[in-house]
């Protein structure tokens, strides 16, 4: 990418959570650096959670922008995938 401000959207879409008490986050990097993170915790278990972290955050040219999620629940978590589920928005906003 090109130095400047870019808006980015980061959405976590986690399927079926079965244990109850447990936090969940959808973090965005750039360049290996958290700049924007999103913490929910679910209080039941039995459901489906969405989470977006979203920001506008300055990126330098050639640097990376990610999106990584993190949880505490003991039990494998499952992902949806596509544009309806987890995803990554990236859209230059201002160049430098």
């Amino acid at each position: 990418p090109v130095s400047g401000y870019y808006y980015v959207s980061g959405t976590v879409y986690f399927n079926s959570i079965t244990a109850a008490n447990q936090y969940f986050q959808a973090i965005v990097r750039v360049d290996g650096a958290a700049v924007k993170i999103s913490t929910l915790y679910s209080a039941t278990g039995f459901v489906d959670l969405s989470l977006t972290a979203t920001d506008i955050v300055h990126v330098d040219a050639g640097k990376k922008v990610e999106l990584y999620y993190a949880h505490n629940d003991a039990t494998t978590v499952d992902l949806q995938g596509g544009v309806a589920g987890t995803s990554l928005t990236v859209t230059l906003f201002k160049e430098d």
